[in-house]
């Protein structure tokens, strides 16, 4: 046992700041005396008890004689113990019952930090005094504490908690411990008294845990909120207590919630755990007076004092606030949720090609994946309703915890406004209360709790909101399930820096292709032609309105783009009313008309806009990208919202654009044609 001690400094004191050494003399007492005081009190009762019982014989017994001699010898039998008694009971007034308790703010953190500042080892379980640890847990726990706690990796331990019954057994081993909780003898702790404070998710499973196996495992358990109160085991150099909290006011609360704010996680081992002698029902009347009086003299001062020293020393922990803005009196748009954290501007002066595209919760593993094939920097626009909000949570930490993620990925989002709603709010997420280990491993699991949605997806608004978020001034449009030929980003870069200035009125083209599924994806241009060749790669819904997707002259293309690896470009024809090719533009280049219909002519509409603008089209060589899978027909989903689009929002669309068209660019519909919707 190693103690330490603290004593509240006098304000009469304060002229001086230093606190005195305490000179403590050695004991005069013997271990001896010390450990038989203990037994004083027993002998005492005894002694007494025996001369009640004696006198009585002496006064009720014929034989008075006889009975008054064994008096007699009986008092002169105890005459020395007595006086040994006399001098133990000096000791045990003087070590015991002269010790008063205390009637004052109790300081609970710093004497918490005090004793762990004394520890003599690395380890540490936050432990309060009146709880009774399980039989051997100190040796049940060290293998395990050592490997999880090591004063880097930001992990703790989180104990179990239980009370019983008063007047019962304490129970200190697993299977005692469930025999007594199926009899509703012992309970979780204070489980009637502030439960969700002390309350650790999962318990029928932790104790099915302990009777498979004897090895003491470990699982992680979510941070529940700020009311959270558990005892932890940690390192001796991870966080400490705010000792400036008020007395019995959230006291280990602030140590939890910092651990929270500093990234660390909770994992709860098996077959462990604390008992409390009773049953908690509510706070002693000294502890209600304590609280009160420190809520009224000091709560507000800690509290201000604790949220400025979270906000400072870990403001990414925060929640994050997102700024939403009204758009078009249906939609709330928030940009960059997430940002990438690579510029990608090099030393060569050339502007990086953003990588533009939109996504619903259903393509999560989509936009995964998205990284490894665009070196440069990617914006997405991802649409969300009630259902599928909890995307934003999957993608922190995909931000988080994936490096390539974080440095490339910008992700914004939009939601339609409820009936009656006038204004957007400013979007609280908060923090994400897993670990990287945890959601690496459980990617999948965690990507399938996350419904798809089921609504009129406004595509044309998703691009545009992947482009107004854009951290470059030129966007490669793009639909997220396309997987994008080798090194494109860099491939095309110089001559996109050459081509679209925001001034030139010039548009990039990029071929598209789909691959049989089941066949390998080509990626090179090399293998894309002899996939071609093997009728296994085929021109871009060559069986599904391929009017409108076809670009003319393949085998001129691959002609050109197999003379030289040099990547170059030639102007090709607008073709037609309902093209839709994939441009790559400049941020001041036309949007997409976001009041389009879901799923009718939304890409068209951009491509004909380009062309009354009087742009001009590329097609670049060499670079391509293919979708896996040949489309036959639309899906039935498809085709269902694009009949209700039909029916109840193409008039009034067509009737805008072609207003649109002709106020801004009264000079151009012969060359283009008119727009049919």
């Amino acid at each position: 046992m190693t103690v330490h001690f603290a004593f509240l400094h006098k304000s009469s004191d304060s002229s001086d700041a230093n606190c005195p050494i305490i000179t403590i003399s050695n004991s005069e007492n013997t271990c001896q005396n010390f450990f038989a005081s203990r037994e004083s009190s027993f002998c005492e009762l005894q002694f007494s008890n025996e001369l009640q019982y004696t006198n009585e014989l002496y006064y009720t017994s014929p034989l008075k004689y006889v009975n008054k001699l064994q008096y007699a010898k009986f008092e002169l039998k105890y005459i020395n113990e007595l006086q040994y008694t006399s001098k133990l009971q000096y000791t045990k007034n003087a070590l015991r019952t002269a010790i008063v308790g205390p009637f004052q703010n109790f300081p609970h953190n710093l004497m918490r930090n005090i004793a762990r500042k004394g520890s003599k080892s690395g380890l540490h379980i936050l432990m309060d005094g009146d709880m009774i640890p399980s039989q051997n847990f100190a040796i049940k726990i060290k293998e395990i504490a050592n490997r999880i706690i090591d004063g880097k990796h930001k992990k703790v331990l989180a104990i179990r908690r239980f009370e019983t019954e008063s007047g019962m057994d304490i129970l200190t081993d697993n299977k005692k411990l469930l025999d007594s909780k199926i009899l509703q003898r012992t309970f979780e702790f204070h489980h009637r008294y502030f439960t969700a404070g002390y309350s650790i998710e999962g318990l029928d499973e932790w104790f099915k845990k302990c009777e498979e196996t004897d090895m003491v495992t470990a699982s992680l358990v979510p941070y529940p909120g700020y009311i959270w109160e558990i005892h932890p085991i940690l390192h001796r150099k991870d966080p400490y207590n705010a000792d400036y909290f008020p007395s019995r006011v959230k006291t280990m609360h602030a140590l939890i919630y910092e651990l929270c704010r500093d990234g660390y996680t909770f994992h709860l081992p098996s077959h462990v755990f604390s008992i409390h002698n009773g049953i908690k029902h509510t706070n002693t009347v000294y502890s209600k007076a304590s609280i009160t009086h420190q809520e009224a003299a000091a709560m507000i001062l800690a509290r201000d004092k604790f949220k400025k020293e979270m906000g400072e020393v870990y403001p990414w922990t925060l929640k994050k606030l997102i700024p939403t803005n009204l758009y078009d009196e249906q939609y709330c748009i928030g940009l960059n949720f997430v940002e990438a954290k690579d510029s990608f501007r090099e030393s060569d002066g050339l502007e990086p090609i953003t990588l533009s595209t939109h996504a619903t919760s259903d393509m999560l593993k989509t936009l995964e994946k998205m990284p490894n094939l665009w070196d440069g920097p990617i914006s997405v626009g991802i649409f969300l309703d009630i259902q599928t909000s909890n995307a934003l949570e999957y993608l922190e930490n995909l931000y988080k915890c994936v490096p390539e993620f974080g440095r490339k990925m910008s992700i914004h989002f939009a939601y339609r406004i409820s009936a009656f709603q006038t204004d957007c709010p400013t979007v609280f997420i908060p923090k994400s209360k897993i670990s990287c280990d945890y959601f690496l491993k459980n990617q999948e699991t965690l990507r399938a709790e996350i419904s798809a949605p089921f609504v009129l997806y406004p595509c044309s608004l998703m691009r545009n909101v992947a482009r107004w978020g854009a951290k470059s001034d030129i966007h490669f449009i793009m639909d997220g399930d396309m997987i994008i030929s080798e090194g494109m980003a860099l491939k095309i870069k110089k001559i996109a820096n050459k081509m679209i200035d925001g001034k030139s009125k010039n548009v990039l083209l990029v071929r598209r292709f789909e691959n049989a599924n089941g066949t390998v994806i080509p990626r090179s241009f090399e293998k894309l032609e002899e996939s071609i060749r093997r009728n296994q790669t085929f021109e871009f819904h060559h069986k599904c309105f391929f009017f409108g997707h076809q670009i003319e002259n393949l085998p001129f293309w691959l002609e050109t783009s197999s003379k030289s690896p040099e990547i170059i470009s030639w102007q090709i024809p607008y073709s037609n009313v309902d093209w839709e090719p994939q441009p790559i533009l400049h941020k001041n280049d036309p949007y997409n008309a976001d009041y389009f219909p879901s799923r009718i002519k939304n890409v068209q509409s951009l491509i004909y806009k380009l062309c009354r603008a009087n742009y001009t089209f590329h097609l670049l060589s060499h670079v391509f990208d293919v979708h896996e899978g040949i489309k036959t027909e639309d899906t039935k989903y498809s085709k269902a919202v694009a009949d209700h689009q039909n029916i109840y929002a193409r008039r009034t669309a067509r009737l805008r654009y072609a207003e649109e068209m002709s106020n801004l660019y009264p000079d151009t519909w012969e060359k283009c044609g008119v727009f049919a919707l």
